[in-house]
């Protein structure tokens, strides 16, 4: 392949990566910036000149250029050449590129490793030493993506080699919520609420469907499974259960989130694939990813916003714990803009509650009225009705100084329903209009005391008889006695 050929898909992913992130990055996007591998450190270095917007767009601009250069040389080799199945191979990337998409604008550092996986995986089997060289730059760009491209290497290649560099890759991640591929990232959608995906459930069902070599389409295969994530929960006769995924051993190793980079290298796998079985089944798996794609990429929440709110900024000027609402029950996963919020506590210095994770059921911050009742808009089949303990007890007894409400991750609809709720119970707050974000501040010196379990409650169980629904404490014109 000719130099001018790399060069050119080069400036081409790089100028298509500017376009797409002209609409903005979701407010999930900050985690690049505080994570741990090289394309997060080039980002951070970046960020004083350019901000975080620009920040964002110029690691994920140089790392697209990588992945088109590496993309092209890996549609060069292999067992097809010709112009037909290079033609095919590109509208398979096509049919992929909306997934894909989805993590660039969530700024998922596995997103754009695609052409470096496509191009390890027709590596691996006639070179495992130069295959596992990629893998391990893979690897530093994002640990997860790495590990399961390894895993894929594995199944094209058993040996020591990629069995060792798997865990080892893995042992660079770092600790988080779990991300998924598959059904979660579909419901969230219809639920206007996306989750960093970097690919869909029909993924795996176009590895089985599209034809092409059988070891290629199964190490696919294999990092789909891993894309589900390490682990997730289920509600067993009242009780909350871990139920243990494919990532679960490689995520021991360290990478407890970022799997949904995994999704990356499915899709690499099966852009391989539908080049080696150019036809009709072939055009079809591709028009369905297609169709999956777009449905996921549609929506967008709110962008990041260009600048730090200055609500934000004067948290710096106190001390103690900052509690973000809206909380979200562990089960659920975390808030939507949870990762925002741990950026800017790197900017203002103060611990946030529960690092902005959701909370598990026993959480006593559940014994908090306001909490409660943002709980409450979030799951209205619930029923969850407000605790009858006195407003800023539970938040003194745990050490939280600031309630911080950000008005972009709750409808314009629960927001009317809250906020006179909220009055009641913690007065008139301090409103950045232009951040979205309604600050109160929490006397450290007023009544401290941790409400009785079990926090949440519904009409009939035992000790919510004076507990209120919202309305009920909207109608009463006053907090809970």
């Amino acid at each position: 392949m000719r130099w001018s050929t790399l060069f050119a898909a080069a400036f081409l992913s790089a100028g298509i990566t500017l376009a797409l992130v002209a609409r903005g990055f979701a407010p999930d996007a900050a985690a690049l910036l505080d994570a741990h591998g090289f394309l997060a450190r080039f980002a951070r270095s970046l960020t004083p000149t350019l901000g975080d917007a620009g920040a964002l767009r110029a690691a994920l601009a140089l790392g697209s250029a990588l992945s088109g250069a590496s993309l092209a040389a890996a549609l060069s080799t292999g067992r097809d050449r010709s112009l037909g199945g290079v033609a095919w191979a590109v509208a398979g990337l096509a049919a992929l590129s909306a997934p894909i998409t989805t993590g660039v604008l969530h700024g998922i550092p596995g997103a754009v490793c695609l052409g470096p996986a496509a191009l390890a995986l027709v590596t691996w089997p006639a070179a495992p030493l130069r295959a596992a060289v990629i893998t391990g730059i893979v690897g530093v760009i994002d640990p997860a993506t790495g590990a399961a491209l390894a895993v894929a290497g594995f199944v094209l290649s058993p040996g020591a080699l990629p069995f060792v560099l798997a865990p080892l890759l893995a042992s660079l991640g770092e600790p988080g919520a779990a991300d998924t591929l598959g059904l979660p990232a579909v419901a969230a959608v219809q639920h206007e609420a996306l989750v960093p995906a970097t690919a869909g459930a029909l993924l795996p069902l176009g590895l089985l469907l599209s034809g092409g070599p059988w070891r290629l389409r199964l190490a696919g295969l294999a990092a789909a499974a891993l894309a589900v994530g390490p682990v997730t929960t289920v509600i067993l006769y009242g009780r909350l259960l871990p139920v243990p995924l494919p990532a679960l051993p490689l995520a021991a190793c360290g990478a407890e989130a970022g799997w949904s980079g995994a999704g990356v290298v499915a899709a690499a796998a099966l852009v391989l694939a539908v080049r080696e079985a150019a036809g009709a089944r072939a055009l079809g798996v591709a028009a369905l990813v297609a169709i999956e794609g777009m449905v996921c990429v549609a929506r967008l929440p709110a962008a990041m916003p260009a600048s730090v709110p200055e609500a934000v900024r004067s948290l710096a000027e106190r001390s103690g714990t900052v509690l973000h609402l809206p909380v979200t029950r562990a089960i659920h996963g975390e808030p939507t803009r949870a990762a925002l919020w741990r950026h800017e506590a790197i900017l203002h210095g103060r611990p946030i509650y529960r690092d902005g994770r959701g909370v598990n059921e026993g959480d006593p911050v559940l014994g908090e009225p306001g909490v409660v009742a943002v709980l409450g808009l979030l799951e209205p089949e619930e029923g969850w009705l407000i605790p009858q303990t006195e407003p800023t007890t539970t938040l003194r007894a745990m050490g939280i100084t600031e309630l911080v409400l950000d008005r972009q991750a709750l409808t314009k609809a629960d927001l009317a329903k809250l906020d006179p709720v909220l009055a009641r119970l913690y007065g008139v707050p301090q409103r950045d209009v232009a951040g979205r974000i309604d600050l109160w501040r929490i006397d450290p010196g007023g009544k401290a005391r941790l409400a009785d379990s079990p926090y949440l409650r519904k009409a009939g169980m035992p000790g919510a008889d004076s507990w209120r629904t919202l309305e009920e404490l909207l109608a009463a014109g006053r907090g809970p006695q």
